[in-house]
């Protein structure tokens, strides 16, 4: 989304997780991945961080520094309290059922 609001053109090369050519990029393995010439980032932040600083287009982020850093405070909070929370417990569970018959296992497999 960040190269389609800045005007950038971009070629996605969709690799499996794990893949020689995704772990030569980011040291887990994992997305998002870029690699621009010589330089590899990894973790959405810094992508987006560099896309909004290197490219001209549209801003990303806010132009004054107190709203910008409202904007990383959000984006930090949601990073540190609400992936695990949303995304692992919650919808990753719903988008690839582990339970019997194809349904969601509910249980979290960790006690409160």
């Amino acid at each position: 989304m960040a190269f389609h609001e800045k005007g950038i053109s971009y070629t996605l090369d969709p690799q499996p997780l794990h893949s020689p050519a995704l772990n030569a990029i980011h040291p887990f393995g994992k997305v998002p991945a870029l690699r621009i010439g010589e330089l590899t980032l990894f973790e959405t932040s810094a992508i987006l961080r560099y896309v909004d600083e290197a490219f001209p287009g549209p801003r990303l982020m806010p132009e004054s520094p107190a709203d910008r850093a409202r904007a990383e405070q959000w984006i930090s909070a949601l990073n540190c309290y609400f992936y695990d929370a949303m995304a692992i417990r919650y919808v990753l569970k719903y988008i690839f059922p582990k339970g019997t018959d194809g349904k969601p296992e509910r249980t979290t497999g960790r006690e409160v």
